[in-house]
């Protein structure tokens, strides 16, 4: 009997969501030289590889988060249509990926027309306020040149909490009392 994990789905889906937000954000903050060299995610996190010389400083990182969380608040209708590779490509700003072979038809997601356009074969959700509040949890380089955010989504993110505040609590448990 096949059977849907319906809560690790949705979980995927904010995650999937999220990346293609996160990609245009990244390129609105750092600049137009951000493009995708590669992702992963799955129901916890949430990975996004790009091209970028510096690490990203805390308020570039709040940037990037605002406007993500922004456009999670705005409620945008998430949709994909299917339609020919010569139309898809005449779509202004839609994002693909360049060494990736096409066929004659492709599923294009739309996240806001004047935001995020992707070729994209993924599951997403119905709206941008189902991703809940995104957060990055680390940004790290992989290589020269090459920059890796990790971020988390909806229960992920509860979850991170409720990880860091068992560390600090353990901390703070090692520490000598102060006695009054």
């Amino acid at each position: 009997i096949a059977k849907i994990d319906y809560p690790r789905r949705q979980s995927i889906q904010r995650n999937h969501s999220a990346t293609h937000i996160l990609h245009e954000a990244l390129r609105r903050v750092l600049g137009s030289h951000v493009k995708q060299m590669g992702s992963y995610l799955d129901d916890k996190v949430l990975r996004f590889d790009f091209p970028h010389f510096h690490k990203l400083n805390p308020q570039e990182i709040i940037d990037i988060e605002q406007i993500v969380n922004d456009k999670v608040k705005e409620n945008i209708n998430v949709y994909a249509e299917e339609m020919s590779i010569d139309k898809a490509n005449k779509i202004p700003h839609v994002k693909k990926f360049f060494g990736e072979k096409y066929g004659e038809k492709v599923r294009v997601v739309f996240i806001d027309d004047k935001f995020s356009i992707e070729f994209c074969g993924g599951t997403h959700v119905k709206d941008t306020s189902d991703i809940g509040l995104f957060k990055i949890v680390k940004e790290e380089s992989i290589s020269s040149g090459t920059r890796r955010i990790f971020a988390k989504t909806g229960q992920g993110i509860i979850e991170h909490i409720n990880e860091r505040i068992a560390e600090i609590e353990k901390i703070s448990g090692d520490l000598p009392q102060k006695y009054a």
